[in-house]
């Protein structure tokens, strides 16, 4: 008995021992030369896996690549990684370890049964041989030659075409959309079509998919098969196969595996007869996969026999018998549950690639199994899913959080489909993919910062040397660390910000290595730069779709872009956070608001006239004015107009023919070699439709009045009744889709003058965008000198109220032909970032984060040092050497020399003149919240010592307008904010009068418009700061804000009014519109509103 329970005490020891020795793992942790490689220090048992799955393994790799370096180690469990994350090793890797690689599927869930075998028969996870090569071939046949790739492009147009109609609603309705999910009902279906010829039946709205379930259910009723459509059954389940491979979401059996690999046989057998509910719902997932590919493959073999059935039949004669064989055929298999498009399931599909690949083999070994087929289908299926749709994503998140790469990428897709007008009026634009530069380099850049496949994982068979004495021991894997090399910012400048220009020729490879765009993503080139940019990864083992990918990818942002853009919904968790399972996507999904983007004038009043049938508001957008958020409305169909662009300009009449989303440095260089103006915005990339609506104070507004004042007819959209409008058929040769002189109400295009309808021609200068959705403006223009002279003077804020009240008196002496305006900036100019970093390593504008941003508190904001100065700057729109100018330039130069800072003076090219204040309102991550008031003049520095001051002041307190300045300068929360004091709009423009000398004699034309408070100052206050990765609260959004809304307050006693396009819109209520216009205008406003827009529709006055 002793004995016994001294052998037992023996085997429990033994076992303990092992148990704990196999966990461990000590020969490989101290004994081999892994113990060369630095890394982070594994834990007992556990390894790395508690800190990979607490910040996942993507941004895991990238902290330990910044801590130790181009190569290094982690533990998975006891299983040693050598991660390499330096490109010329990645490069030489990839194509020397061809092995099987690490298959996360059977890491994280035990893959048992047949989903084991299905797994190790994949071509991603397939061991080098013969099947290997044979799967891969079927691959190349099918979506890699050129001639079968571009043939598979008109089955992406058809599927876009079927989705749009889905993104029309979230439009028309105005619902968050997520859209990673969203989209992988297009990519599925993508697949679906493409690879199989057949309709998963997962595009469309509700109704069309309710609708197509029920007709293929009928379908198949008919031929006694009893099965529905299975495409949203099977989203479901790839759906599932992915989440499941989230490590947090693992069976209890993965970590067993990872600590104690030894026992594998063990885990698994437990894993097939034991399974926890994970393990359960990802075989089940697999399985639902598994069966579609079964599925396919019938139903091909089915049709196969069918064809030979009826080609026996027409030889022997008996077709009635055959064809009726052929039916029994077709209904035995049950098939009707898919919908065959496009053809059928053509002999160029992937899947007759592998079936009928088998069927030429001469020889057995030649020859793919089912279960190999199956797996390859499954492959596709699963590498078709969530990678295209994440990819599309993640671009379309980057596009809406920077509006300058979106507005340049609409440019070139609006100029390509203007350029090929018979390929745009095409439905659904198929035909050839276009060369887009911008397009390929905004994909590019995305693919950059958020890679489907983060990391490439091989097993080294053979000891490897990496050089520097590290080698890695045979049979260990190797992760390449791709997504930490293309953030590496030793290898890319900013490496977290969005710049789509790192791959375009004009950057000269100052952001990044030009070939790598090309070369990584190709199959990998011999020059290491080749290797910085590897979404796909590189070598024999690269992604076999890297090329079906981007086209998809670029054919879906091509045609949805065309019609639609996103913003971000509130949902949208910033900073955006990143989560890795066999793909890197969004952990929170990507939450969006659609935008209608008509193409033509009709799409306007399409979309004006579905909204008015059921009652939605519309809310357009001419990639405005208005960045405190005017043309965002809950509840509205938001309508982008920034396909309508376009300038015609007729130098004889001095007038131009503009869209609404014409740019004002768009409108400078069609009016500029003509030499001819337009008063347009002050910063060049501002559109012209939200701008002129609100009135716009632009350059030369002195002169030649506000940008309202400059229209000669609008041609707008108009929900209500228009008396004797000219129909814009007749007068601008577009169809209305209305009869010509109607005053009936409805949405209808028109065009609106002083002679057609007078009163709302007044309306829509100052008040357009209450009244009517505008498609298109004449203006007039005027003569203008190339070189215009320029003088600016720089103060310390020590002299602000000398300065302000010189400027006061300085203003009221200068001729109208010269511009000068009072600026307090913060000093933050050139290099440092917007929130007072010096060295600009804040600077992140892409709003993202890899992986979950819990490991670690995230710094407060704190108030940087601010130095502001008073600027004085004037532009001339004379030429040089005017005896005006010269006068007024003196009076600049004689005021405070000896306390100035600075002064410069000189003429400058028109163009460069009217875009000297672009840089400083400009820049990657801009921020920007800001308000605008009028003061009258003699309100700026000088209190009313009595009633009748306060009279001629304009009735307010106008006392506080410099203290309020004084104060808003010295609490300054971001050195690239501003205080502004310029000219408002003039009763009069002498400029605009026949008669006038340009020096202000004249009396010149009278301006008339529903915006008022002319002859004033417009002073505003704008906080701009940079938004970097740390977030909203460490960037200071809330203090910024507050400074705007302590600088408002300040003003207000002294203000006449706002200004309509730069109040601040987040504020409760409809009082700040209300005080935009002179109590006179607002009532008469009302009135016309009620009269053009009798429903509302939209934005209330």
């Amino acid at each position: 008995m002793e004995l016994v329970n001294g052998l037992a005490l023996a085997a429990l020891t033994l076992f303990i021992v092992g148990f704990i020795w196999a966990g461990f793992n000590p020969i490989q942790r101290y004994l081999t030369p892994l113990r060369r490689f630095p890394g982070p220090p594994p834990l007992p048992f556990l390894g790395n896996l508690l800190a990979i799955a607490s910040r996942d393994l993507t941004a895991y790799l990238a902290e330990c690549r910044d801590a130790y370096g181009g190569v290094f180690k982690i533990w998975f469990g006891n299983q040693p990684w050598v991660c390499v994350a330096d490109p010329e090793l990645i490069r030489r890797v990839a194509y020397r370890v061809l092995s099987r690689p690490f298959s996360p599927a059977d890491a994280i869930h035990l893959l048992t049964g047949e989903q084991y075998e299905v797994d190790a028969n994949t071509l991603v996870f397939m061991k080098n041989g013969p099947a290997w090569r044979l799967a891969r071939r079927a691959f190349e046949s099918s979506i890699i030659h050129p001639q079968s790739l571009a043939g598979h492009l008109p089955a992406v147009w058809r599927c876009v075409r079927r989705y749009t109609p889905r993104l029309e609603r979230y439009a028309a309705t105005g619902e968050p959309l997520e859209l990673s999910g969203d989209l992988a009902d297009l990519t599925l279906a993508v697949v679906g079509e493409a690879a199989y010829g057949v309709d998963f039946r997962t595009t469309g709205t509700e109704e069309e998919e309710e609708g197509g379930g029920a007709a293929a259910a009928a379908a198949a009723a008919g031929s006694g098969s009893g099965s529905s459509a299975p495409g949203p059954a099977l989203v479901r389940a790839v759906r599932q196969c992915f989440d499941c491979l989230d490590v947090n979401k693992a069976t209890v059996y993965g970590p067993l595996k990872m600590i104690w690999p030894g026992l594998t046989p063990l885990w698994r057998w437990m894993a097939e007869h034991m399974p926890d509910a994970a393990q359960t719902r990802h075989m089940q997932a697999r399985q639902k996969v598994a069966d579609v590919s079964r599925q396919l493959m019938a139903q091909w073999q089915a049709a196969k026999a069918a064809a030979a059935a009826a080609a026996a039949a027409d030889a022997t004669g008996a077709g009635a018998g055959a064809a009726a064989a052929a039916k029994a055929a077709d209904g035995g298999a049950g098939m009707q549950a898919f919908v065959e498009v496009g053809g059928g399931i053509s002999s160029s599909s992937f899947m007759a690639s592998l079936l009928e690949g088998r069927r030429g083999a001469a020889k057995e070994e030649e020859r793919l199994s089912d279960l190999q087929i199956v797996a390859q289908c499954l492959t596709f299926l699963l590498a078709g899913f969530e990678t295209t749709a994440a990819t599309i994503s993640f671009t379309a998140f980057c596009l809406a959080t920077h509006p300058g790469a979106q507005a340049r990428l609409l440019a070139e897709l609006d100029e390509h489909f203007a350029r090929s007008p018979a390929e745009g009026a095409a439905e659904g634009g198929e035909g050839a993919m276009p060369e887009l530069s911008y397009l390929d380099a905004v994909l590019k850049e995305s693919m950059r910062l958020y890679p489907a496949g983060s990391a490439l994982i091989r097993k080294s068979p053979e000891p490897l040397e990496l050089g520097r004495g590290l080698v890695v021991p045979g049979d260990t894997f190797v992760c390449l660390a791709t997504h930490a090399v293309m953030h590496d910012p030793a290898i890319w400048p900013e490496p977290e910000a969005f710049r789509p220009e790192r791959f375009l020729p004009e950057s000269g490879g100052r952001l990044g290595p030009l070939a790598a765009g090309g070369g990584g993503g190709g199959g990998g080139g011999a020059a290491a730069e080749g290797a910085a940019w590897a979404p796909f990864g590189m070598g024999p083992r690269m992604c076999v779709g890297s090329k079906f990918a981007t086209m998809v990818s670029k054919a879906v942002l091509l045609q949805i872009y065309r019609r639609f853009t996103f913003e971000l919904h509130p949902k949208q968790v910033l900073p955006l956070r990143t989560r890795t399972a066999l793909t890197h996507a969004p952990r929170d999904g990507i939450w969006v608001v659609v935008k209608a983007r008509p193409a033509s004038k009709e799409d306007v009043v399409h979309a004006c006239a579905v909204a008015a049938k059921h009652g939605l508001k519309v809310s357009p957008r001419g990639s405005g004015h208005h960045y405190g958020g005017c043309s965002l409305v809950r509840g509205a169909l938001l309508l982008d107009l920034s396909a309508l662009g376009g300038v015609t300009v007729d130098a004889a009449a001095r007038t131009a023919r503009v869209g609404p989303c014409v740019s004002g440095r768009a409108l400078r260089a069609a009016t500029a070699p003509v030499g001819l103006h337009f008063p347009g915005p002050h910063l060049s990339e501002v559109g012209l439709s939200g701008f002129i609506l609100g009135g716009g104070n632009g350059w030369g507004v002195r002169h030649w009045g506000a940008a309202a004042d400059n229209v000669v007819e609008f041609e707008a959209v108009v929900f209500g009744d228009t008396p004797a409008a000219a129909p814009a058929a007749a007068a601008g040769g577009g169809s209305s889709g209305s009869s010509s002189g109607s005053s009936s109400a409805g949405p209808r295009l028109v065009r609106v003058s002083a002679e057609s309808d007078p009163e709302l021609f007044w309306g829509l200068k100052g008040a357009g965008f209450f009244l009517a959705v505008v498609t298109e403006f004449v203006l007039r223009l005027h003569p203008v000198p190339a070189a215009l002279p320029l003088t600016c003077a720089i103060y310390p804020l020590t002299a602000l109220e000398q300065v302000a009240a010189f400027f006061q008196r300085f203003h009221t002496s200068l001729p109208t032909c010269v511009e000068g305006s009072l600026a307090i900036v913060g000093g933050g100019g050139g290099g440092g970032d917007a929130n007072g970093s010096s060295d600009g390593s804040s600077g992140s504008s892409n709003g993202s984060s890899s992986g979950d941003d819990s490991g670690g508190e995230r710094p407060e904001w704190r108030r940087p040092v601010v130095t502001p100065v008073v600027i004085v700057s004037c532009t001339a729109f004379v030429a040089a050497g005017s005896p005006e100018v010269e006068a007024a330039y003196a009076q600049l130069r004689d005021f405070l020399p000896d306390t100035r800072i600075s002064i410069q003076e000189g003429p400058l090219p028109y163009d460069a003149a009217l875009s000297i204040l672009d840089p400083g309102w400009s820049w990657p991550g801009l921020c920007m919240y800001g308000h605008g008031c009028f003061v009258p003049v003699p309100a700026l520095v000088a209190a009313p010592a009595d009633d009748e001051g306060v009279a001629a002041a304009g009735g307010k307190d106008c006392g506080g307008a410099l203290a309020a300045l004084r104060q808003a300068a010295h609490t300054m929360t971001s050195p690239r904010s501003i205080l502004l004091v310029c000219p408002s709009a003039p009763s009069t423009a002498p400029g605009s009068s026949s008669s006038s000398s340009g020096n202000g004699s004249s009396s010149g034309s009278s301006c008339s418009g529903a915006l008022g408070f002319r002859d004033t100052f417009y002073t505003a206050a704008y906080a701009m700061w940079t938004r970097t990765h740390q977030g909203p609260a460490a960037d200071g959004d809330v203090a910024h804000a507050a400074w705007v809304h302590a600088a408002a307050a300040g003003l207000a006693p002294a203000a006449a009014g706002l200004y309509v396009n730069e109040v601040m819109h987040d504020q409760p209520g409809n009082s700040q519109v209300r005080a935009s216009y002179e109590p006179a205008a607002y009532e008469r406003l009302r009135g016309l509103k009620a009269r053009v827009d009798p429903a509302g529709l939209l934005r209330p006055l």
